[in-house]
């Protein structure tokens, strides 16, 4: 292996992008370490238990301790170059500021708006000055990003991963009328898309599919909701696995993939690494 150690902070269920930039790394051969927060976010329908079990108190104060100790403790013992958070819901200011003690060079790569209270919080936004370099996928937000004390902020529009994203042609007459439609949607069911096509349901009588989480909350969409249309076999990723007791490194078969987006922030890092050691 070769390039600056890197530590890769996300969900690792292999539809996110967390798994996607693992995927990256290991074509693109770097040395590096995958801390999972997958456990603290079910997927739906799954949600219910987390938002069940979050009103025991402490629990999931507790699971978000055992979490961020399992980083620290990646930091300390792989000792990375870079460390890539993916939005960063669960690091807090004053962990972000413990792993900047480390020299490391800290990223965000935001894949979402951090000033939409609908998927963001308060904690996200007083974190965007500990980065050293943050990456949005929107131009819109790079103005208020540098007003928010961004050090650095760099634009990378979001990229298709070839293990998951590609086209396929139906096996049987039976599966091309399943996913025949007027109109099909690919993405998580946020209020302001669920708001537009609530209206092409109701007035055009569009024959709508609507491919992702959370549309079934929306009672007038749910007949459209497709889920996710993964292939259960989908390939897991390797991670650093945590749990009360220890934090160990776990394997698993990966399949390989040309993410030629994810190489080019590869090199976005690279330069900031090289910037900081001249």
């Amino acid at each position: 292996m070769s390039g600056p150690n890197i530590l890769l902070v996300g969900n690792g269920r292999p539809h996110h992008v967390g798994a996607c930039f693992q995927r990256a790394l290991r074509e693109l051969d770097h040395p590096y370490r995958f801390v999972d927060e997958a456990a603290l976010t079910p997927e739906p329908p799954g949600a219910w238990i987390r938002r069940s079990v979050g009103r025991v108190p402490g629990v999931l104060s507790l699971v978000r301790q055992v979490f961020v100790r399992a980083v620290m403790a990646t930091v300390a013992t792989f000792r990375p170059d870079v460390v890539l958070v993916v939005k960063g819901g669960f690091l807090t200011p004053r962990v972000l500021s413990a792993i900047r003690r480390s020299k490391a060079i800290l990223v965000n790569y935001a894949t979402d708006d951090p000033f939409n209270p609908r998927v963001s919080t308060p904690e996200i936004r007083a974190s965007i000055p500990l980065y050293d370099v943050y990456v949005t996928t929107r131009k819109a937000t790079v103005d208020d990003l540098i007003h928010a004390g961004a050090r650095e902020v760099v634009w990378i529009p979001f990229a298709y991963d070839p293990t998951l994203h590609f086209p396929e042609s139906p096996r049987d007459a039976q599966e091309a009328t399943a996913f025949r439609s007027d109109v099909a949607f690919i993405g998580g069911g946020d209020e302001e898309r669920a708001s537009v096509f609530a209206e092409l349901a109701g007035r055009n009588h569009a024959d709508l599919r609507l491919y992702g989480g959370y549309w079934k909350r929306y009672r007038s969409l749910r007949p459209f909701a497709r889920g996710l249309p993964m292939n259960s076999s989908a390939p897991a990723p390797a991670n650093v696995s945590w749990n009360a007791a220890s934090v160990r490194s776990r394997g698993a078969r990966i399949n390989r993939s040309s993410a030629a987006t994810h190489q080019r922030f590869s090199s976005v890092v690279g330069r900031f690494r090289m910037r900081d050691s001249a």
